[in-house]
This record gives structure tokens, sequence and C-alpha cells, in this order.
């Protein structure tokens, strides 16, 4: 677990009391979205081709892919 000091956790994560535990099913997506970038795969690219769903069932932007593969 990682210490957590309050707001939106990252996508991946969530808040347990005052620790971020692991989300399975969306560290699946973090780790597809690495491996892509590291593929050399745009921000762009994956945004418009990835199936899962966000948090919020939106769309995907780049920033976020950005976010995340930076993270």
């Amino acid at each position: 677990m990682i210490p957590y000091r309050g707001g939106i956790p990252r996508y991946g994560w969530r808040a347990e009391g005052n620790a971020l535990t692991p989300v399975p099913t969306e560290q699946v997506v973090v780790a597809a979205i690495k491996a892509r970038v590291a593929a050399g795969e745009s921000y762009g690219s994956i945004a418009r081709t990835l199936a899962s769903p966000t948090r919020t069932g939106g769309p995907w932007y780049k920033t976020t892919i950005r976010r995340i593969a930076e993270s």
C-alpha cells in the first residue's frame, strides 16, 4: 500500500483509509498503456483505440494517456 493524503487517486488506484491500494482491472489498462507508449505509439492513437472505459465512462484523452504513461 502507498500512503494517501487526500484528493482523487490516479487511475489504477483507490483510496482505502490513509492508503492507496491497486485496482486490478485498472492496473491491467495502465500496464497496457505504458507498453504501447514504450513501443512508440502516440498518446492520441492510444486514446482513440483504447477499448477499456474510463472511470466515468467517458472518452479517453491524449493528456490522460500521457499522465498515466508518465506516472
